[in-house]
């Protein structure tokens, strides 16, 4: 009996990311009994295979899953969620 090799976890984006990249995600954070979302935005400084570590704009790093980055200048992660993917859906 043969065992099934384990592949590594596939990146969700099919962006490439790069060292010096500039990024952006959402941070949702709780709020009493409700929850607030901001857009935060940096700039890559080191990958990995999942992870990217993003220096803000304050000075500090934060390590940031890759399927969570978007580049900067596309749509956030909110955006996609409520307006869809695709463009094509409301096409029709």
């Amino acid at each position: 009996m043969t065992t099934p090799t384990t592949q590594p976890e596939a990146v969700a984006s099919t962006v490439l990311f790069a060292v010096g990249d500039r990024v952006t995600w959402t941070h949702t954070s709780a709020c009493g009994s409700g929850f607030n979302f901001s857009t935060r935005t940096g700039k890559i400084e080191q990958l990995t295979h999942t992870h990217a570590s993003v220096k803000m704009g304050n000075n500090r790093r934060k390590m940031v899953p890759l399927r969570r980055l978007r580049k900067e200048g596309q749509r956030t992660e909110l955006t996609e969620m409520f307006l869809g993917e695709s463009d094509s859906a409301n096409s029709d």
